[in-house]
């Protein structure tokens, strides 16, 4: 057993570093997002899917800022969010667009609940519409009956099946931003930009690592704790494999034209 495992052994979880880490980041921030395009929002205390830390940070998924203060500047009426975790794209969004709506899939009942109390929080719940698992029928429906044009997507390899415009027209007019897992189905990225190359501008998004200087403040706590264990923080734990895909429908942009 080594010297790691030992100590982990040893000391109850609450004493690691990594939970010491998360309630000195909770007390910094008072639950509320620091840095990102999500600063400001009120968050809970868990995270249902995804890191935890880095959503309080805000540099949860930073490779993916530029292009969502490209969708925001865009005004989209109503959007449509599928596998929405607790909530911090959903109702991140919404907290951004004062105007908009959104629907939000999540199968998960514990996720859909946490996705509630984090609208609550933040005030956008009666422009939120919480939905449970998605298919692509439920996806044209949905996209149909809201005219949505903005569509997040993170499924964890199901994108190859719900992606498909052929059984989701309505993904035709929208703009897509789309976590691609081809560490689970091999080739995925390259079967959706197919799918999608004549009919969307098309951007690759690859990961990028993380550094102290991510940070989006510095306090003595910062200063005095071993930068290895602040790393950690910044971690999303993904496998090397898997980042996005954007996606901006040039039928939508030419209709915004006229």
């Amino acid at each position: 057993m080594s010297l790691v495992q030992t100590a982990r052994k040893a000391l109850p979880r609450a004493l690691y570093p990594s939970s010491l880490l998360r309630r000195l980041v909770q007390h910094h921030t008072g639950f509320q997002v620091v840095g990102g395009p999500f600063k400001g929002m009120r968050y809970i205390d868990r995270s249902v899917w995804g890191a935890y830390i880095p959503k309080l940070l805000g540099t949860y998924e930073l490779e993916l800022h530029q292009s969502l203060e490209r969708a925001i500047a865009d005004g989209h009426q109503h959007m449509v969010d599928v596998g929405g975790a607790e909530g911090y794209y959903a109702v991140g969004l919404l907290f951004r667009m004062p105007t908009s709506g959104l629907t939000v899939f999540e199968q998960l009942a514990d996720a859909r609940s946490a996705i509630r109390e984090l609208a609550d929080r933040n005030a956008v719940a009666s422009r939120l519409d919480i939905q449970g698992s998605c298919s692509p029928e439920a996806l044209q429906r949905s996209m149909s009956k809201t005219g949505a044009t903005l569509v997040l997507c993170d499924v964890e390899g199901y994108e190859q099946e719900l992606l498909d415009p052929t059984k989701v027209p309505a993904l035709l007019g929208a703009d897509l931003l789309v976590e691609v897992h081809d560490a689970q189905v091999r080739g995925v990225s390259d079967q959706l930009l197919e799918r999608f190359g004549s009919t969307h501008e098309c951007l690759r998004i690859t990961q990028s690592s993380r550094s102290l200087a991510n940070y989006p403040y510095r306090d003595v706590a910062t200063r005095v704790w071993p930068a290895a264990v602040l790393k950690y923080g910044l971690n999303e734990f993904r496998s090397p494999e898997n980042g996005w895909l954007w996606l901006r429908s040039k039928q939508r942009a030419a209709r915004a034209a006229h």
